[in-house]
């Protein structure tokens, strides 16, 4: 950004300038040898906003020495203006300073925003787990006391009659923007007929996200929740029957997260580690120690063609006087979005056709997407659609790990299940992604529920 190229103003016309001849007496200027400050920061358009957070915000561009980190800080107190979630709109105008403290080498910053409505409402439709569809209602009051909170309400209704409700209050820190805090009650209710059982939560949470360095994030939450779970037929096995009833959930979960990517759906180039460790055991009567880990990286090897490797695995372990992990806290394996070639939760044990997840999981897979075949609507429509090819393999089962005996490893190894095909990609802007794929299991165990030829996943997050 450091050097503006100016073409010196000619006198002649076009008919006595060359065709084929270019102007070529340009004038460099480095924007970094132009000295230059911040004396005055306008900010026109507030009418409930607080100015101590407005303050704190802009406070960087009084830090600036030249002209090149006005521009570039200009642009960045504007994002960090947006991040606030106060404003639908925001422009910058940089201007020389005046008035009776303007300086030499003094400039003056304005920015022209529209403050959010109070309240406002909204209905759609999103796709949740295992390509579930939901009717979302929701109402947010942005804003609420000056100073970037938000208020929001959300109830969802699923296409396999599920139900969430959750009302939520969000508050971000004065001393640094980006960091937040959220806090919310809950009731969820959720179908998983692959393992037997109806569960309906209710809780509360509250969690702390903030930064710690560039595209790193930490964040620490505390959940609590009541948990009731119901068998969906009589014909459940009794290893799952046994489980039904209530349990009293409270856990701490710490989430470390570096990314690099430039975009979570459909990344070209970067990284993403993901270290996620959860105790619960802080009051209720579940009590355990879990631990994750996802990691990803891309790499483009032409034009728009990249290669995308993944891999993700946990393991957990009951606490205290709890001998059996609960069936609502286990690693479960299968469909679209985890395992593809396997319906969902359709790997591992089994106990009488209901899959009852494990202790300890793996999954990676390696996948190479390009654009379609001489491009069609490219620069449009076009771009939103990637062929896929994949491999991908995985194993989740329960196990005593006794690293001085490595029976138990062999075991887990052996039963590996694979899986390869080929597909379609979707983005669907910036909000989730489709694939439509046609997988051909290779590695399985005659009690998965495999899932050959073509398969269907929408979502977020794939593996």
């Amino acid at each position: 950004m450091g050097t503006v190229h100016a073409k010196e103003h000619s006198t002649m016309t076009y008919g006595e300038m060359d065709r084929n001849s270019a102007v070529t007496d340009k004038k460099t200027v480095n924007l970094q040898e132009i000295q230059a400050r911040v004396d005055k920061v306008n900010v026109e358009g507030l009418n409930r906003t607080q100015e101590d957070i407005i303050k704190r915000t802009v406070k960087e561009l009084f830090k600036v020495n030249n002209f090149e980190e006005v521009i570039k800080e200009v642009h960045r107190t504007q994002v960090k203006l947006e991040s606030l979630g106060c404003f639908s709109n925001i422009s910058a105008l940089i201007d020389v300073s005046s008035g009776p403290k303007a300086t030499s080498q003094g400039y003056e910053v304005t920015y022209f925003v529209k403050e959010l409505k109070r309240v406002k409402g909204s209905v759609n439709t999103v796709i949740g787990r295992d390509n579930e569809g939901s009717r979302v209602v929701g109402t947010v009051a942005p804003n609420v006391f000056g100073r970037a909170e938000k208020l929001h309400c959300e109830f969802s209704y699923g296409s396999r009659q599920t139900s969430t409700f959750n009302v939520g209050f969000y508050k971000p820190f004065i001393l640094n923007t980006l960091a937040e805090l959220n806090t919310s009650v809950f009731q969820n209710e959720s179908d998983w007929p692959n393992s037997g059982y109806k569960q309906i939560d209710r809780g509360t949470s509250i969690g702390l996200g903030f930064p710690f360095m560039q595209n790193i994030r930490h964040t620490v939450q505390w959940e609590g929740c009541w948990r009731e779970l119901n068998m969906n037929t009589r014909y459940v096995s009794f290893d799952v029957r046994e489980e039904s009833g209530h349990t009293l959930k409270s856990a701490v979960k710490h989430i470390l997260t570096v990314d690099t990517r430039n975009t979570p759906l459909m990344p070209t180039f970067g990284s993403l580690l993901q270290c996620t460790s959860e105790i619960a055991g802080l009051g209720g009567n579940i009590r355990f120690l879990k631990n994750e880990v996802l990691l990803q990286h891309n790499v483009e090897i032409f034009p728009e063609t990249v290669i995308q490797g993944s891999v993700t695995g946990g393991v957990m372990r009951p606490l205290g006087s709890q001998k059996e992990i609960h069936i609502c806290d286990k690693f479960f394996l299968g469909g679209p979005q985890s395992l593809r070639g396997f319906i969902s939760r359709g790997v591992g044990p089994v106990a009488d056709k209901n899959f009852i997840g494990g202790t300890l999981y793996w999954a990676g897979a390696l996948h190479l997407y390009a654009p379609l075949p001489f491009k069609p609507g490219a620069g449009g429509i076009g771009d939103l659609f990637r062929t896929h090819l994949f491999v991908n393999a995985g194993n989740v089962g329960s196990f005593n790990i006794d690293f001085s005996d490595r029976r138990w490893l062999h075991e887990f190894r052996e039963s590996t299940r694979l899986a390869y095909g080929a597909g379609l990609a979707i983005r669907l802007g910036q909000l989730a992604r489709v694939e439509i794929n046609y997988v051909i299991p290779v590695l399985f165990d005659k009690s998965d529920g495999i899932n050959r030829g073509v398969q269907f996943g929408i979502g977020v997050h794939f593996l």
